[in-house]
């Protein structure tokens, strides 16, 4: 965003904490239609029953008041990017807790099945004596 923009929005907060409200047809500049669109389209501000007049819609608007909107603008910038890559994480986190999960279930079904040999080997071979001893004549 150029400068006189940024500028005009931080004049328009001002103005609009200062008054409660703030009215536009009175043959302002395109900047300044510019910056009250910015400002309605994030929804800060809203219209009032008259088309022109603009009433504040978020508490945001104290807090760009404050700390101005360029730096508003940058905090908005890091916070997306900490959610986008909280995403991430967690997708990457979903992904390993499947691998974990499936190599679970695998070496507990190997340990089953050999703890359940290892339990019956002399059942098993009682009934395997029989086919043994008989491929062995």
């Amino acid at each position: 965003m150029k400068d006189e923009l940024l500028n005009q929005i931080d004049e328009i907060v001002a103005e609009l904490i200062k008054k409660n409200s703030i009215v536009t047809h009175d043959g302002r500049s395109g900047l300044y239609d510019s910056a009250i669109s910015f400002l309605n389209s994030h929804g800060l501000i809203k219209n009032e029953r008259n088309a022109y007049r603009y009433i504040i819609n978020s508490p945001e608007i104290y807090n760009i008041n404050e700390i101005g909107i360029r730096e508003y603008l940058n905090e908005n910038n890091r916070i997306k990017n900490l959610e986008i890559t909280i995403k991430e994480l967690t997708a990457i986190n979903v992904d390993l807790q499947n691998k974990q999960l499936k190599r679970d279930v695998l070496f507990s079904t190997i340990s089953f099945v050999v703890g359940a040999v290892i339990t019956n080997i002399k059942d098993i071979l009682i009934l395997l004596e029989p086919i043994l001893s008989f491929r062995i004549l």
